[in-house]
């Protein structure tokens, strides 16, 4: 059968709703959509960048507020935090903590499922902070860091404590290890600081760490 619509461009240009029909013919506003929002399922800027820290030096501890943050904290439900680095102290593997609000009375405890490629296991500990990376320590080879993603939910709740729930790992050589823990801040306080440390504490965090927090809005 003869189309002369297939043949006559003018009849598909007659028909032309430009408001209804601009966003489908203009690919930006699909992929605009997509990439704010639709590909994590979330809206807009619900995953904002906060603060950043980068060390150009050993350092002892690295401290993060929300006074300095790119938006307060108080606008957020949970905040992400990126960690990577290495700790100074003698030996091997170790963990890198964050102690939040320094001064405001609360226990750090932990729950952790660690493995090493050979074997699995189980512990709990009572800890100095949040476990928030497991990292190599200053006797791995000295290219070698480590990494962990931590979120920390209910930041402003009140009435619950602030827990961490942290996917970290570091190799060395084919060693090292991997791990899942959740810790748990046995306070009610609103998060305004955190500080990271080496789980050592008598020890430094190493020069080229860094660190990067996000916030999480409530969708």
């Amino acid at each position: 059968m003869f189309r002369q619509d297939r043949t006559n461009p003018s009849t598909a240009v007659s028909n032309w709703r430009g408001r209804h029909d601009t966003p489908k013919a203009w690919p930006s506003t699909a992929v605009s959509t997509w990439l704010n929002g639709g590909l994590f399922g979330v809206v807009g800027d619900a995953w904002v960048a906060l603060n950043t820290n980068l060390l150009t030096s050993d350092t002892t501890t690295v401290t993060m507020t929300s006074a300095a943050a790119t938006e307060p904290w108080s606008n957020f439900k949970d905040l992400m935090l990126i960690s990577y680095g290495r700790d100074k102290y003698t030996g091997t593997i170790g963990n890198l903590l964050c102690k939040v609000n320094i001064g405001t009375v609360g226990n750090y405890r932990t729950a952790a499922f660690l493995g090493d490629g050979a074997s699995a296991t189980s512990n709990r500990y009572t800890d100095s902070g949040i476990r928030i990376a497991i990292v190599p320590r200053d006797s791995a080879d000295a290219g070698e860091y480590g990494t962990g993603i931590t979120i920390f939910s209910d930041i402003n709740d009140t009435a619950k404590y602030t827990t961490g729930l942290t996917i970290a790992g570091c190799d060395q050589d084919g060693a090292g290890q991997v791990g899942q823990l959740t810790s748990v801040w046995e306070s009610t306080a609103v998060v305004t600081t955190m500080s990271i440390i080496a789980s050592s504490e008598a020890s430094d965090v190493a020069d080229e760490s860094r660190f990067d927090l996000f916030g999480l809005r409530a969708g």
